[in-house]
């Protein structure tokens, strides 16, 4: 389905206290539940269903009578559905686009109907009537309004118009200058007395010009146009041929690389806005686990102890926390093994500041720097271990020698009692 405007999100996100501000409190849950899934569906349903209708009405008017109650019920569902939202939202429901052309179409609908209700009701089919059900045709564009993929579309195309006429003037010059050529080669006696229509054909340059824009649709243009005309002259057809690789192949592939190129925009566009509602969500997850860890660091140290971590992560298993950890895409058992890596001094203690960097960092793409990083603390710890085991092979060594010293006191020793003795 759609995505909905920034505002209407925020809204959506940010309850009203109900003590405080009882009405703003009905409103945001009127608006939360127009924008339910639920509700969403079953209107995106109705609208399907009305344009399906649109097609067998056309087909099938014998009972104009049951046609008008039937459209008098999808009308007056789809009034209660912006009279929801325009209830709900209020100002903001405005920011969308959509949401306005919701409300001309619907507007425009209940005009209609109220015109053959009221105004024509009883007089017969009037060529005005049938003007007026004209309207009718704009429902079917709600599709878009409530379909994610169809307004991508739709912005694309719209994206795209603004290159679309320089599109538009460049084929136009080629069209001309093509059309000057066309008019010198062909607008001949010889041409005309073979039977081929040529003022019709090349007559002006204007209709030169809709002749190449026939060929450059490949409207018939070999059958109708370039062999008639190579038949008379011989060798002819390689300028329609160069004219359609121009036009055709060139100029019209042309526009679909400007809609492509507009929807690898409005794709990006989306990254960004799903990456910034990501870094939001995650804003507000380190704020609530920053108040954990403030109301679990019982000395107020600045870092947690096994004990303390445990209370914090009995403290995450509530349904609140999963689901902000799911919105940045994480889950408890993440959690607690990002808690457990965060002691990398192996003290049983972890710092805040330090586990809250590793996991802003945890989207970013590894970098060189980051492997340096990586391989100094390595190598320290390599250094480190190989001087721990130097000291303890020294160690060893002193403990090696005092026991030899020892011997030799003792073989002394014994030497000296048994001289004695």
């Amino acid at each position: 389905m759609r995505k909905l405007k920034a505002q209407i999100v925020q809204f959506m996100d940010e309850e009203p206290d109900k003590q405080k501000e009882p009405m703003l409190h009905l409103r945001w849950r009127l608006a939360c539940f127009m924008e339910s899934p639920g509700v969403r569906i079953f209107f995106i349903s109705l609208v399907v269903l009305n344009s399906i209708m649109m097609g067998v009405q056309a087909d099938h008017n014998s009972d104009a009578d049951a046609w008008i109650y039937l459209e008098l019920i999808f009308v007056s569902l789809f009034v209660l559905e912006l009279a929801g939202k325009m209830l709900g939202f209020g100002f903001i429901f405005w920011f969308e686009a959509w949401n306005v052309l919701d409300f001309v179409i619907i507007g425009l609908c209940s005009a209609e109907l109220l015109y053959v209700l009221v105004v024509v009701e009883g007089a017969g089919e009037t060529s005005a009537m049938s003007t007026v059900r004209l309207v009718r045709v704009f429902r079917i564009v709600r599709m878009m309004s409530v379909l994610d993929r169809l307004n991508m579309l739709v912005k694309a195309f719209l994206l795209a118009c603004q290159d679309i006429v320089w599109v538009g003037l460049l084929m136009l010059i080629i069209l001309y200058i093509f059309a000057i050529l066309a008019q010198g080669f062909f607008r001949t006696q010889t041409l005309k007395d073979a039977g081929f229509e040529v003022d019709s054909h090349f007559g002006t340059i204007p209709k030169t010009m809709f002749t190449l824009f026939q060929v450059m649709t490949m409207d018939s243009w070999y059958s109708g146009i370039t062999r008639p005309i190579g038949e008379v002259y011989e060798g002819s057809q390689l300028f329609f041929v160069f004219f359609t690789l121009v036009a055709s192949f060139g100029v019209l592939n042309l526009l679909t690389a400007i809609f492509i190129d507009s929807l690898n925009v409005l794709n990006k566009e989306g990254a960004i806005e799903e990456q910034e509602m990501k870094q939001d969500a995650k804003k507000l997850l380190f704020a609530l686990m920053r108040k954990v860890f403030e109301e679990q660091d019982r000395d107020k140290g600045g870092d947690l102890d096994r004990a303390e971590m445990k209370m914090a992560l009995a403290t995450f298993q509530t349904q609140e926390y999963i689901q902000a950890f799911a919105s940045v895409g994480l889950d408890l058992a993440m959690i607690e093994s990002m808690l457990k890596h965060a002691d990398s001094d192996m003290n049983g203690r972890i710092n805040w500041e330090e586990f809250t960097d590793g996991i802003q960092d945890m989207d970013d793409e590894l970098t060189k720097s980051d492997m340096w990083v990586v391989d100094g603390k390595i190598n320290r710890m390599q250094s480190q271990l190989a001087q721990q085991a130097e000291q303890s092979a020294d160690q060893q060594a002193m403990l090696r020698q005092q026991d030899y010293q020892m011997t030799s006191l003792h073989e002394k020793l014994d030497l000296l009692l048994s001289r004695q003795s």
